[in-house]
C-alpha cells in the first residue's frame, strides 16, 4: 500500500479525461479547432508582435510613418497608436539583422547611399538595404544599416537623418523601445 501511496504521490493524480476515449477526442478536436480559430504569430516576428515605440533618447520624439506625412520623428503621442508602432522582423536569430517594419503603412525602414533614409515596401534580404544591426548600450540601441553601415540618428538641428556611427554625439544615435 505504501508503494502505491508513493506512487500517486510522485505521479499526481489522475485526470479523469483519458479514462474514456471518447472525451481524449474531444479535447484533441477542441484544441486544434482553438489553435486554428485563434490563429499564431507570424514565425518571423520579434517577441513584441504588434510592435512597439520607439524613441530617440535625446530628443525623446518616436519615429513615424504615415501615408500621409512620410517617414518623420514626432512628439510620442497615443492618438497615433499605430503611426508610431513599429516591428523587430528578424532576419534570422536574435542577434542577427532585422526590418523595421511600421504597423500603419507596413512600409520597412530602408537606407541606401542612392535614395537616403526612406519608408519603403518590404522586400527580401537579397538588397540589404532594409536590413538594421543593433548594438545594445546602457542608454538604448545604436542603429545602423547593414547596406551603409551609417546610424539612424534623431536631433533637433538636423532632424531624423543617418549619420556615420562615429559615437560623436552618442545620444542622438541610441534608440529606446516600448509602450
Amino acid at each position: 500500500m505504501k508503494l502505491v501511496n508513493q506512487e500517486h504521490r510522485a505521479t499526481g493524480p489522475r485526470t479523469v479525461l483519458f479514462r474514456n476515449p471518447w472525451r481524449w477526442t474531444a479535447a484533441l478536436v477542441l484544441a486544434i479547432l482553438a489553435s486554428l480559430l485563434v490563429g499564431s504569430p507570424p514565425a518571423q516576428a520579434g517577441p513584441w508582435g504588434l510592435g512597439e515605440v520607439k524613441w530617440n533618447a535625446h530628443t525623446d520624439r518616436c519615429l513615424s510613418d504615415s501615408f500621409a506625412g512620410g517617414l518623420q520623428v514626432l512628439p510620442c503621442d497615443e492618438s497615433r497608436p499605430y503611426t508610431q508602432l513599429w516591428q523587430d522582423i528578424w532576419a534570422v536569430g536574435d542577434n542577427q539583422p532585422f526590418w523595421f517594419r511600421n504597423r500603419h503603412t507596413n512600409r520597412c525602414l530602408q537606407d541606401s547611399f542612392a535614395g537616403g533614409l526612406q519608408a519603403l515596401p518590404c522586400h527580401d534580404v537579397t538588397q540589404n538595404t532594409q536590413l538594421w544591426d543593433h548594438r545594445q548600450t546602457l542608454s538604448g540601441r545604436i542603429l545602423s544599416n547593414r547596406h551603409t553601415g551609417r546610424c539612424l540618428s534623431d536631433s533637433f538641428a538636423g532632424g531624423l537623418q543617418v549619420l556615420p556611427c562615429d559615437g560623436s554625439s552618442p545620444n542622438t544615435q541610441r534608440w529606446l523601445s516600448g509602450w
